[in-house]
């Protein structure tokens, strides 16, 4: 999809026969934290109280009521990251009602995150994130270890993790199941097949016992959201460009 010239995403084209993220099937939204023009700040010296969307929908984060927002003060393979540091986090208003959705993360996980940490959740803030397969978690940490997983309703995919580093974690619920991957190395998959009923993606924290709460404690570079349930071709192209981009695993 070519975009025109006088477009806001213009320079962001890629070269002929390069991986373009505006041509990922169903893309719903796509944060890159390396793109300068996509903040806002407030408070703090790079502190973020709005992270725009460029795929086009106009999906733009905005801070979650009561959280500080985070800062554009990370680095990795040269490129700006953002660092969330528990009580900082952002969410999207909009919808996701299928039985399908697909995350791509370029994340890194302190060894200091709280237990059950949240990075991205599908939420509706009337129920909590955890209990109801009409919600989920895409990307949390496990407890306390030193593994990423994905919940929704005591279904847990699960896979290991370094922590204090980048990695590119893929959390797919392709309408059957659910599988989590990081670096390209699949996790374990677990049954999923209710359809989402989703209001909210937040970006950093969860949601339950009617607050947000469970912080993430690390850095975002990069997200990429489709609605759809991406294919093993399509995903293996989008880590591919994830990984040479941030120099992941």
């Amino acid at each position: 999809m070519a975009v025109p010239s006088m477009h806001v995403l213009a320079a962001k084209q890629p070269t002929s026969g390069a991986f373009d993220p505006l041509n990922i099937t169903g893309l719903w939204g796509w944060w890159d934290a390396s793109d300068a023009g996509s903040f806002t700040y407030a408070g703090l010296p790079d502190q973020i109280s709005q992270w725009d969307d460029l795929s086009g929908n106009a999906r733009h984060q905005v801070l979650v009521a009561g959280a500080g927002g985070p800062f554009r003060n990370g680095t990795q393979n040269s490129l700006d990251t953002i660092t969330y540091a528990t009580s900082q986090a952002m969410k999207v208003v909009s919808t996701l009602a299928h039985a399908y959705v697909s995350v791509f993360a370029v994340m890194n996980m302190s060894s200091s995150a709280v237990t059950n940490a949240r990075l991205i959740t599908l939420s509706k803030p009337t129920s909590n994130d955890y209990d109801n397969a009409t919600r989920g978690i895409a990307i949390l940490r496990n407890g306390s270890a030193d593994q990423v997983a994905g919940y929704s309703n005591a279904a847990m995919a699960v896979k290991a993790i370094t922590t204090n580093a980048y990695h590119t974690v893929s959390s797919i619920f392709n309408g059957t199941d659910h599988r989590l991957y990081v670096d390209g190395s699949a996790g374990t998959t677990v049954a999923h097949a209710a359809t989402f009923d989703v209001t909210e993606l937040l970006v950093g924290c969860g949601y339950y016992s009617s607050t947000y709460a469970a912080g993430w404690y690390g850095n975002v570079a990069e997200l990429i959201v489709a609605d759809a349930a991406i294919g093993s071709t399509e995903q293996a192209a989008i880590e591919a460009y994830l990984k040479a981009k941030w120099g992941t695993p």
